[in-house]
Parts: structure tokens; C-alpha cells; sequence
């Protein structure tokens, strides 16, 4: 028997609920401490906002998820990028990587999707060398403490290893030219 992952939106509450319950034993760091109630405010939120939040099952059972939104963090000019707000995963060995590899792969697919021209994503574990090594083998490049993904990337490769049906993706949305710069009101999610 072959067991897939799978990649797919957040159904419910208690879905959610299930997530955070997942991650508490591996967020046991006092430096970057959790509260509770804060955490599922601001996931709820989330949810309920035109953010990526997706779950990656393997044999049916929920074994990650990651948030991904659009920011224009920068003071120095008006680009946007789509930055991972969180991933977590509770497996570990080659399901893991496939499960860091996929929700990443889709971040890229969102940003395409929404013209958007960089991604960014982190971790702040103890192994984040080895996160940061795993994406790096798919084109991700290590600026500093974070790791960044260039729509202009010749890697790239739309849903190249995975491409779930439920992304409906266009022949339009994969062929996107990337100006320098995008705009306020060209289309993007917020502008």
C-alpha cells in the first residue's frame, strides 16, 4: 500500500484546534514562549483572512500545516512577497522533508498565482540548518537568518514534484512575467 501526502485548506474550529494541539510538545522554547489563547486568536484570525493556511496529510492524518501571508515589509520601498508565517510538523525522516518541500512548493504556486514576485520563509528551532538545506536543494537562497525564493528562479518549476487539484492552477497564472516592482492596484491582494 502507497501512502500520499496531501495538501489541502483548513476545514474547521476543530481542525484548527487539532493543529495547535499538534504543535504544543514541539514548542517547548523559552525564548520565544506561546500563549495559548493569543496563539488561537491569531491563527482564527488568520484562517478567516486571505491568508495561505493549508494541512499536509499523509495516510489521513493531519501531520503539518503553515501559514503563509502577503506583506510589503520593507520601509524602503513598496514590493511585496509572500512570508511563511509559521510551518510546524510532527513527523520526522522522509515524510517531513516531502511535507517541508510541499508547503513550500505551494507558497511559491500563491505567489505566482497573486503576482507576486518573492518569498521568504524561517524557522527559529534548534534544526533549522537542517530546514534551511532542505529548501536550499530547491532553489531557496539563505540571506542571513532567513531563506529566500525568486520568482525569477530558473529552479522554478510550478508544483514540480506535487500538484494537488485543488490549486487550480491556469496555463495563464504559470507564465507570469515579474517587473521589478508591483504596483498598488495591478491586480495584487491589497493594493
Amino acid at each position: 500500500m502507497t501512502y500520499e501526502l496531501t495538501i489541502r485548506d483548513l476545514k474547521d474550529y476543530d481542525e484548527l484546534e487539532h493543529c495547535i494541539q499538534m504543535s504544543i510538545p514541539m514548542n517547548t522554547d523559552t525564548i520565544f514562549p506561546y500563549d495559548l489563547f493569543y496563539l488561537k486568536s491569531n491563527l482564527f484570525m488568520l484562517w478567516k483572512s486571505k491568508c495561505l493556511f493549508k494541512v499536509i496529510e499523509y495516510n489521513n492524518r493531519i501531520i503539518a500545516w503553515g501559514v503563509a501571508k502577503i506583506v510589503a515589509p520593507q520601509i524602503y520601498n513598496k514590493d511585496k512577497q509572500v512570508t511563511q508565517i509559521i510551518y510546524q510538523c510532527s513527523n520526522k525522516g522522509i515524510s517531513a522533508v516531502k511535507a517541508l518541500r510541499l508547503f513550500h512548493t505551494i507558497m511559491i504556486d500563491w505567489a505566482v498565482d497573486n503576482r507576486i514576485g518573492r518569498c521568504v520563509t524561517s524557522s527559529t528551532r534548534d534544526d533549522a540548518d537542517v530546514f534551511y538545506r532542505i529548501l536550499e536543494k530547491v532553489g531557496w537562497i539563505r540571506k542571513g537568518g532567513i531563506l529566500i525564493y525568486l520568482l525569477d528562479n530558473p529552479n522554478y518549476e510550478p508544483s514540480a514534484i506535487f500538484t494537488p487539484p485543488v490549486l487550480g492552477r491556469t496555463a495563464q497564472s504559470q507564465s507570469l512575467q515579474f517587473p521589478g516592482r508591483l504596483a498598488p492596484g495591478d491586480g495584487c491582494p491589497g493594493g
